[in-house]
C-alpha cells in the first residue's frame, strides 16, 4: 500500500451557500465529474459512511442522498401532500455556483472550518490524483481523522456550567418546564426523525427534491373520534385514549389553556374520556385526569409530548407543529391550526 500523505486547502463559499454548514459533516464535491472516483464512493458508500461515523461524522454524498429522499418513505415524511418526488436527482457539482469568485472546487471532501461576515471557509481534501489508489487515500483520511480525535483529546478540556434558575411562588412546574419536558419525552421517536432527517447539506437535497412547502391538511374528527388528514392520504393519527382527550380538550379551545387554569378544565377533560372510551363511568380515571389537571405535576406535559410524538411520527415538524400542543412560557397552549380548518363530525350538542 503506498505511503500517502493527506493534504488540504482552504475553500470559500459564499453566504448564500443554501444550507448551514456542520462540522460533523465530510462533503464530496467536484468541479467536473470524475468517473472514477464516483464508481469509488458509490460502490463503498456505506462502508465509508460507517467509518466516518466511527469519528463522528456523517458522509454527503449527493448522488446517494438523493436517492434516499427521492424514495417513498422520504416524499411521505417531508411532503405528505404529494406522493412522489418531482424533480431530477443532484449531483457533486451542485456547490460549485456558491463557490466565491476565484475558487476551484476540485474532487475532495469537505469539513467546515468556520464562518466570516463573507464566507463560509471549509478545509477540502482532494481526491484527484489518486484514482488509482482511492482505497488507501481512504485509509490515510480515516488515519488524520483518527490523529485529529486523538490531538482533540489531549488539548480540549470541557467545563461545564449551568445558570441557577430560581422560580417564585406564582411558577408552575408543568409551564416552566414545558418545552424542555416535551423534547425529552420524544426520544422514543427520535430514532426514527435522526435516520430520515440530517441537517445541514440534507436541506439542500431535501429543498432541490421535494420542493417542501407549508401545505396544511384538514383535520377530520370523526364520529368514531378518529383522527384523520384528508390532504395527507387520510392517514390516521393514533393516539391512547387519555392523550387523545387531553388533545381535544385543546383543539375545542382555540383560544388556548393557560396551564395555572387546568383546574378548571377537570370535569371536561372527564367527560371528553368518557365519551372516547364509551362508557358510563371510568373507575380509576379519576386519579389521571387530577394529575393532568394539576398544574404542579409533569402530567400535562408528558400527554402534550405524547401528542407532539404522534404528528411528528408520520411527517415533518415543520409541518405537525401546526397540529399539536404549542405555546411560550406563562401564556396559553393552543393548537395552531386554524379553526376552518378541524372537521368535527362528533354531535357537540351531546356533549
Amino acid at each position: 500500500m503506498p505511503d500517502i500523505q493527506i493534504a488540504s486547502y482552504s475553500l470559500r463559499f459564499k453566504l448564500s451557500l443554501p444550507f448551514y454548514p456542520r462540522r460533523q459533516q465530510v462533503i464530496y464535491v467536484e468541479d467536473s465529474y470524475h468517473p472514477e472516483i464516483n464508481e469509488f464512493l458509490s460502490s463503498n458508500y456505506h462502508r465509508i459512511e460507517e467509518a466516518l461515523s466511527q469519528y463522528g461524522y456523517e458522509f454527503c454524498y449527493f448522488p446517494v442522498l438523493s436517492r434516499k429522499f427521492a424514495s417513498d418513505e422520504f416524499v411521505q415524511y417531508f411532503t405528505p401532500y404529494q406522493s412522489r418526488c418531482l424533480t431530477q436527482p443532484i449531483d457533486s457539482l451542485c456547490l460549485n455556483p456558491y463557490l466565491v469568485r476565484g475558487q476551484k472546487a476540485e474532487a475532495a471532501f469537505l469539513m467546515y472550518e468556520k464562518g466570516t461576515k463573507r464566507h463560509y471557509a471549509f478545509q477540502a481534501f482532494p481526491l484527484n490524483g489518486y484514482e488509482q489508489e482511492l482505497d488507501a487515500w481512504l485509509s490515510a483520511f480515516l488515519a488524520f481523522l483518527d490523529e485529529e480525535k486523538k490531538q482533540s483529546r489531549r488539548s480540549d478540556v470541557m467545563y461545564c456550567t449551568s445558570n441557577l434558575i430560581v422560580t417564585s411562588d406564582e411558577d408552575y412546574y408543568a409551564d416552566s418546564n414545558f418545552s424542555s419536558d416535551v423534547m425529552n419525552l420524544m426520544e422514543d421517536v427520535r430514532q426514527k426523525i435522526d435516520r430520515l432527517r440530517q441537517y445541514g447539506v440534507s436541506e439542500l437535497v431535501l429543498s432541490n427534491l421535494l420542493n417542501p412547502e407549508i401545505k396544511l391538511s384538514y383535520l377530520r374528527i370523526t364520529s368514531a373520534g378518529d383522527i384523520v388528514l384528508p390532504g395527507y392520504g387520510h392517514r390516521e393519527i393514533k393516539m391512547s385514549p387519555l392523550v387523545k382527550s387531553v388533545y381535544f380538550l385543546f383543539l375545542r379551545h382555540p383560544e388556548g389553556i393557560a396551564f395555572k387554569s387546568l383546574p378548571d378544565y377537570r370535569t371536561e377533560l372527564y367527560d371528553i374520556y368518557v365519551r372516547l372510551t364509551g362508557r358510563s363511568s371510568v373507575e380509576g380515571i379519576e386519579q389521571s385526569i387530577a394529575d393532568l389537571t394539576n398544574p404542579l405535576k409533569n402530567s400535562i406535559n408528558e400527554k402534550c409530548a405524547r401528542i407532539r410524538e404522534a404528528f411528528v411520527r408520520e411527517f415533518d415538524d415543520r409541518l405537525a407543529e401546526y397540529y399539536y400542543v404549542t405555546g411560550n412560557r406563562a401564556m396559553p397552549k393552543r393548537v395552531q391550526l386554524p379553526q376552518n380548518m378541524i372537521i368535527w363530525e362528533w354531535n357537540l350538542r351531546e356533549w
